[in-house]
């Protein structure tokens, strides 16, 4: 089977304040890899935290601050953030506008594996108690 994914058609998952996210594959189309679309507003982003999987963070468009275990850098458009299981690692928009993502995990459901250091999950993944 062929799956085809009109961008346009799909919801916003509830994030953080100032980033948005829409997730293009994942557990709800029956497969077992995730792959988001996000958009970062000049100073917002995602606190310290890490993943029991890998973690691919393609920049379109933007300027990134990312801290990726104990390594400290600015990342542009046409550049791949690789982090490996268990590191560590946090970023934020750094430019004059909007910085562009594609975030690919190898597991359909990445958030349920995830330990923050620092801060809250985003909003589709708090814990409801």
């Amino acid at each position: 089977m062929v799956a085809i994914v009109n961008h346009d058609d799909l919801p916003e998952i509830p994030w953080r304040e100032s980033y948005r996210v829409w997730d293009i594959t994942g557990s709800t189309v029956g497969i077992s890899s995730n792959l988001s679309y996000g958009r970062v507003a000049p100073g917002a982003g995602a606190p310290l935290h890490h993943h029991d999987f890998d973690e691919l963070i393609v920049v379109l468009a933007g300027v990134l601050e990312t801290q990726v275990g104990d390594q400290t850098h600015r990342v542009g458009a046409n550049h791949t953030i690789v982090i490996p299981p268990q590191v560590p690692h946090k970023f934020f928009c750094v430019g004059p506008t909007d910085a562009q993502l594609l975030t690919f995990f190898p597991t359909a459901r990445p958030f349920e594996s995830t330990t923050y250091i620092e801060g809250e999950p985003p909003a589709a993944h708090k814990k409801v108690t």
